[in-house]
């Protein structure tokens, strides 16, 4: 609907479900779930909710901030419909988030590391809560592992018909520890993500965790941009927010200043997009594997012909046609691996110096003349007739390997690990990986069994079925049969 809040229109909607439950006859269990485009970009708040935060200088930490405040009404709106229909001391009510906050638009993750789209707990550890008469502890924080997977065997549990959700194969019941506030612990290992394009893993057992792989530049902590035009007017703001009475909240009445006439939209174009930037960092990421990958394949075949001339010395009983025709084809595909990677190192010699300048001394090239270069050359060289990467030479041993998966993913790992003590260290500030090489090796298995339910990737393309104009003004699935709806 044009020109309407999507909050409020989910609110309106949630109430009238209210509403026919209240007025049904069968007592069945019924679930509803509500998911609010706020707190979210594109950043849209009607104006009288940046009445009730302070101002800050960074625009989008302040819109934010005024989002945060309206979904809170809308919360409260949807308790107080409960209320009304006779229905909150029957109800569970659950308030979670998918991911960490987006700092481009104004998220906070603070004190946790990284941002939304990073495997790093700032990334992917997400607040909520439970609200319920039907729990039977209150006021304590859960020190519990939980998944997302975890809240459909739970909520199942929790209406008495325990183990029934037998699509969620991968949940943890988790009610009892929950409403009671036990110290069981129902589950003791969680994945993050396992991809293989660009390969990454993260998973944790117990309090370790291992994130393995690809690595965003994204890895440091984002302060909030929270500096105020005015203390004295924040000060006001916080107070008489605290002072505020519910009915204040629900109608709308501003904390300092009066309305403008009608409740106007605000709006803040930041003309970024954030979910852009992460998949141009994991096209990135991608690229720079498969150039790994070409090196590798390179190496291997050099080390194979190597092997090859050691056996051609040892035995002569193959002809001379065959073993010429085995070179010429190991020199054909070293060939078209050093064109390959040499093309792929060009690009992205080309891509830093049109990003950043050329770096190093005159005209981007290293100084032959430098101390320590020609040594480094002859003891490669060294290196190189004593076997170079052969099995039984002196070459640096090849860190990634391929791992099973019963789809026919190609699973190839790449890249270090970090390992962190998320009991000690919630914020990820030490790796420990160097130190307890066992306890990587450990999570890594973890991770491995994992990947081995990996399913193929699956992206169709964009279809005009979706099209707006079908689906009564909003983009559709496309891959459905679908039908115009009156919205008035």
């Amino acid at each position: 609907m044009q020109g309407k809040y999507s909050a409020d229109l989910f609110v309106k909607r949630a109430q009238s479900i209210f509403k026919v439950q209240q007025s049904g006859s069968d007592n069945k269990p019924w679930f509803t779930y509500l998911s609010f485009q706020s707190v979210h970009d594109p950043l849209q708040v009607p104006h009288t909710y940046k009445q009730n935060v302070c101002h800050y200088r960074d625009k989008a930490r302040y819109y934010y901030s005024a989002m945060v405040s309206s979904l809170d009404h809308s919360v409260d709106q949807v308790v107080k419909s409960l209320k009304e229909t006779g229905q909150y001391e029957n109800t569970i009510i659950v308030v979670t988030t998918d991911n960490g906050g987006a700092v481009k638009v104004g998220g906070n993750n603070m004190p946790l590391k990284g941002t939304k789209g990073t495997l790093y707990e700032g990334g992917t550890r997400a607040i909520g809560f439970i609200h319920s008469p039907l729990l039977k502890k209150v006021g304590y924080t859960s020190p519990n592992l939980m998944h997302a997977v975890d809240w459909l065997p739970t909520l199942m549990a929790a209406i008495g018909r325990p183990g029934s959700a037998l699509s969620a194969t991968d949940g943890v019941d988790q009610w009892q520890a929950l409403s009671t506030g036990s110290s069981d612990q129902p589950r003791t290992e969680l994945v993050y993500n396992i991809k293989e394009k660009p390969f990454m893993a993260a998973i944790r057992v117990g309090h370790h965790k291992l994130i393995w792989g690809s690595r965003t530049d994204k890895n440091i902590w984002f302060p909030a941009n929270e500096e105020v035009y005015s203390t004295l007017s924040c000060n006001n703001t916080m107070r008489t927010r605290s002072q505020a009475s519910s009915l204040d909240i629900r109608q709308r009445r501003p904390v300092l200043v009066p309305v403008r006439g009608t409740d106007t939209m605000d709006m803040l174009n930041l003309g970024i997009d954030p979910d852009q930037d992460y998949w141009d960092e994991e096209e990135e990421l991608e690229r720079l594997q498969e150039i790994e990958g070409l090196r590798e394949e390179f190496i291997e075949d050099d080390n194979k012909e190597q092997d090859e001339q050691q056996e051609e010395e040892v035995s002569q009983e193959e002809p001379e046609a065959t073993l010429s025709r085995k070179r010429r084809g190991l020199r054909w595909k070293r060939w078209r691996n050093r064109r390959q990677l040499g093309w792929k190192a060009r690009q992205q010699r080309r891509g830093r110096k049109k990003n950043k300048g050329s770096s190093g001394s005159k005209n981007g090239q290293a100084n032959k003349n430098q101390p320590g270069n020609k040594n480094k050359n002859k003891n490669t060289k060294k290196n190189k007739k004593k076997g170079g990467g052969n099995k039984k030479g002196g070459g640096k041993k090849n860190k990634n390997i391929d791992i099973p998966n019963k789809h026919g993913v190609k699973v190839r790992s790449w890249g270090d690990a970090l390992l962190f003590d998320l009991a000690a260290d919630p914020n990820e500030k030490v790796d420990l990986a160097k130190d307890n090489p066992e306890i990587v090796e450990l999570l890594k298995q973890r991770a491995i069994a994992h990947y081995l339910d990996l399913r193929p990737r699956h992206v169709p393309e964009d279809s005009p079925l979706g099209d707006p104009v079908r689906w009564g003004g909003y983009y559709g699935p496309g891959w459905c049969d679908y039908r115009t709806i009156d919205l008035d």
